[in-house]
């Protein structure tokens, strides 16, 4: 399991890094997670959909299938995603 990382918010303070959660179906156990690598809020938000609402992104984000590319841009090599038998979500990771 990767742990998580700090990434600037742009205003000088910090938030937690964002990690891809990943959960077993259908029992939804929790099974890891991975560190992205980095995080641009902006691209993130446009992506994700994330309102007004939720301007940071610290709600957690349903991955998709038509998410796999975007994300795999952020992610470490190798992670491999199997909708068949894991859900994934983008969420906000423990702060370090």
């Amino acid at each position: 399991m990767s742990s998580s990382v700090e990434s600037a918010n742009g205003e000088g303070g910090r938030l937690a890094g964002r990690v891809l959660t990943v959960f077993s179906n259908p029992e939804e156990e929790f099974v890891t997670e991975y560190a992205l690598e980095t995080f641009d809020l902006e691209r993130f938000r446009d992506w994700f959909n994330a309102g007004e609402t939720d301007p940071s992104m610290n709600d957690c984000y349903v991955v998709l299938p038509k998410d796999v590319e975007f994300l795999s841009a952020y992610l470490p090599d190798g992670v491999a995603f199997d909708f068949g038998r894991y859900c994934y979500f983008v969420e906000t990771g423990a702060e370090v």
